[in-house]
């Protein structure tokens, strides 16, 4: 003879509800495009005697005109320098440790305010050359 024990309910309880209204809801699939006319100015006069360069571009055409959030994304000599973001519509990046000859690649995207989607990357380049001081720092061609 075999007993099982079978644990009881004493107070019983309804675990789920049934309720008999309708909702509806609808979704929008959504993009986020990239910046256009972006723009790498020289700073000082032609370039010399500045460690700096200004990006500067316009918002993306085919979106309504909302708050934009932008990331830029600056690599020195291969090496990612520095990531900020913006709603402005321009940067200045400097580089206060120029050393010799630097490469630098500046990227600027269109970025949701959580930073977790991000619009195709466009790039300008430049170049920093410096002795002591920032002696030169220049836009390259195609920008």
């Amino acid at each position: 003879m075999a007993i099982v024990l079978v644990p009881s309910v004493v107070n019983g309880t309804v675990a789920g509800w049934k309720d008999t209204e309708k909702g509806a809801g609808e979704f929008t699939a959504g993009s986020v495009e990239a910046v256009q006319n972006l723009k790498c100015i020289n700073q000082g006069v032609g370039g010399l005697l500045t460690s700096s360069v200004r990006l500067e571009w316009a918002p993306p055409a085919s979106q309504p005109p909302v708050a934009h959030i932008y990331r830029i994304t600056v690599k020195k000599n291969g090496s990612v320098d520095t990531v900020n973001t913006t709603s402005q519509l321009n940067y200045l990046y400097t580089d206060s440790r120029l050393v010799k000859i630097s490469s630098y690649e500046l990227t600027v995207q269109q970025v949701t305010t959580t930073g977790e989607w991000a619009g195709p990357a466009r790039t300008a380049t430049a170049t920093g050359i410096s002795v002591v001081l920032g002696l030169t720092m220049v836009c390259g061609s195609g920008n």
